[in-house]
């Protein structure tokens, strides 16, 4: 901040009150400060791969086949599934 104006050199105080800053604050803020240590954040990759998704997948089905079946539960449709295609694999499981 430079204290000079069209009218000529302005003085702390006067500086301190247009502000409204104590001279201790005037001071403080003149002195030079410690240059901030940055770090760089990790970006999160916005996709996932096939093999995470595929995985996630399958342990989603596992939790399912674990789950009782019944009729009405919603565990019913994919032992249903598992029954008919016991002779078929998809890789899934």
């Amino acid at each position: 901040m430079s204290r000079e104006t069209s009218a000529g050199v302005a003085t702390v105080t006067q500086l301190c009150s247009a502000f409204g800053i104590s001279r201790a604050a005037y001071y403080a803020a003149k002195k030079p400060r410690p240059a901030a240590k940055v770090v760089a954040l990790r970006k999160a990759p916005t996709h996932t791969s096939s093999e995470v998704a595929l995985e996630a997948i399958r342990e989603v089905l596992k939790a399912e086949l674990r789950l009782p079946r019944s009729r009405g539960h919603r565990g019913y449709a994919v032992s249903a599934f598992k029954r008919q295609s016991d002779s078929v694999s998809f890789g899934l499981l």
